[in-house]
């Protein structure tokens, strides 16, 4: 497995970007059949892992090539791996 070289000196940051839109309901409630995962905590998991706990391979490869285009719209969330 090679390495991957973080920016910033080894500092790591982790950016989350999401949506919310108020609809209706009570906060923590989950829908049925609604396109939401409850978040349930938070840990560090190696890229190789990384499908173990849910994710694709789709996605798994692009952690692994750094998220090329980054910062760039990717359409629905399945062009990602999610």
């Amino acid at each position: 497995m090679s390495a991957i070289t973080l920016p910033g000196g080894g500092t790591h940051v982790v950016h989350i970007t999401f949506e919310a839109r108020r609809v209706g309901g009570t906060v923590g409630e989950v829908v049925a059949g609604a396109d939401t995962r409850p978040i349930r905590g938070v840990e560090f998991v190696k890229l190789s892992d990384l499908v173990g706990v849910g994710f694709t391979e789709r996605f798994v490869e692009l952690a692994r090539a750094g998220f090329p285009g980054a910062g760039s719209y990717m359409g629905a969330k399945n062009n990602i791996g999610l």
